[in-house]
């Protein structure tokens, strides 16, 4: 009996079959065959007579390249926010228009406008 662990088994350059990879994905052979029809999974070998194999090595290469890691998106998620607070100093225009609208106009430009908003201007 093999065992597919990922974590207490080193690679060999061994050629597996997909009959061979799919229990250690957890998958159907036809699912294999439906990823590799699509363009997806691991990758693999077409030998001769159409025979499929996976590099064993490259098959945990490809399993470890699965990883999602959510604490690295949190962090740059983070990062996007704090980046982005600190644009302050941009003005707003009319979008049609191009023009700065009354919501943006500096109190001391004397418009008489201070503290009314565009009809239609956003918050």
């Amino acid at each position: 009996m093999h065992s597919h662990s990922i974590s207490h088994r080193k690679p060999r350059n061994s050629m597996l079959s997909p009959k061979e990879v799919a229990p250690i994905l957890g998958l159907d052979e036809g699912t294999l065959a439906n990823w590799r029809s699509q363009g997806k999974g691991p990758p693999f070998y077409q030998l001769e007579h159409g025979r499929i194999r996976y590099l064993e090595s490259e098959l945990y290469e490809w399993i470890r390249s699965q990883k999602i890691d959510y604490g690295a998106k949190e962090k740059e998620r983070q990062m996007a926010l704090a980046v982005s607070s600190g644009r302050s100093d941009l003005v707003r225009f009319n979008r049609l228009t191009g023009h700065k609208t009354k919501q943006t106009r500096s109190p001391k430009a004397g418009n008489g406008s201070e503290g009314t908003r565009d009809a239609g201007a956003g918050p």
